[in-house]
């Protein structure tokens, strides 16, 4: 089997990562792109499917002028909290849906994926993901426009 990466790679790789949007977001022409670019990684980047992160990420570049070591960057780095907002996601889904609340572990649903494989987890947790996909869509919108103001707001004050 594999191997799990040492914490030290992990660090080493997260570093460089930051690094490199660091370089690129000092040659971002505009605070609108740094903007943009940030919120297209931090929206993609907790979208409550793992390993689906990354295809959501390239949809909203697409639609969306940004700066791709940015968003790609963070959303990356973004993973250990896409899986905390699993629930929070599914919780808002049933909120929407009008369902009973349901107990949720995240480390349960990764050492899942993990021991299992991706095709067992996905068929397993389906109607969380599905309510997860839901409560991502409602509150995405919304913690994205605040986010890019936010931005925006601390632009002018640099």
């Amino acid at each position: 089997g594999r191997t799990p990466a040492q914490p030290t790679h992990r660090i080493q790789h997260r570093m460089e990562t930051l690094r490199t949007m660091a370089l690129s977001a000092s040659s971002i022409d505009s605070p609108h792109t740094l903007a943009v670019s940030v919120v297209v990684g931090v929206i993609s980047g907790v979208f409550p499917i793992p390993g689906l992160t990354m295809a959501v990420c390239s949809a909203l570049m697409l639609v969306f002028s940004c700066s791709i070591p940015v968003a790609v960057g963070l959303n990356l780095l973004l993973t250990p909290v896409e899986i905390l907002l699993i629930p929070i996601f599914n919780r808002i889904g049933e909120q929407l849906m009008q369902e009973s609340p349901t107990s949720l572990n995240p480390s349960v649903i990764m050492s899942t994926f993990k021991e299992k494989g991706i095709r067992h987890a996905l068929k397993t947790y389906a109607s969380v993901f599905i309510r997860a996909c839901l409560g991502w869509a409602a509150a995405s919108p919304i913690a994205g426009v605040g986010l890019y103001l936010v931005l925006r707001v601390l632009s002018h004050l640099f």
